[in-house]
Parts: structure tokens; C-alpha cells; sequence
């Protein structure tokens, strides 16, 4: 907060702090699409990520998981 930085926090209840707080708040996937739109990674590299973060048990529910597919497509 005193940064002024951007925490990357993916647990619900930990982002609603945050942002009562006044942090602003990005998920574990918005660092994966800002190096995706800076021509870091492919596209096929971002979905392998997402593909692999959730087949390794990073928890995310069938809403969001739909959500940030979408997203990805639309990239």
C-alpha cells in the first residue's frame, strides 16, 4: 500500500481485504496476459500456463475457469 503497488492475490477472502484496504488486486493469470501482451509468451505458451497451473491444482472455480478461457480466446 505504501508503493502503491499491485498485490497478486488469488484466495477470495484475502483479495476482499486487500481491496477494503485500497490495494489494488490482480490474480495469479494477469501476470501471465501482461506478458502475453508484451510479447513475452505466445498465446499457445498462456494456455499451456492455465492448462498446467490447474492440472497441478492451482483452485479455481468452473466460472472463472470459463471466464479466463474466454479471455484468453478474445486475446
Amino acid at each position: 500500500m505504501e508503493l502503491q503497488g499491485i498485490a497478486i492475490i488469488d484466495e477470495k477472502n484475502a483479495k476482499r481485504i486487500a481491496e477494503a484496504m485500497g490495494i489494488t488486486v490482480h490474480g495469479t493469470m494477469y501476470l501471465f496476459i501482461i506478458l502475453y501482451r508484451h510479447r513475452i509468451i505466445s498465446k499457445d505458451e498462456l494456455v499451456a500456463i492455465f492448462d498446467e497451473l490447474v492440472s497441478h491444482g492451482w483452485r479455481v472455480s468452473v466460472e472463472d475457469y470459463i471466464k479466463i478461457k474466454r479471455k484468453i480466446e478474445l486475446l
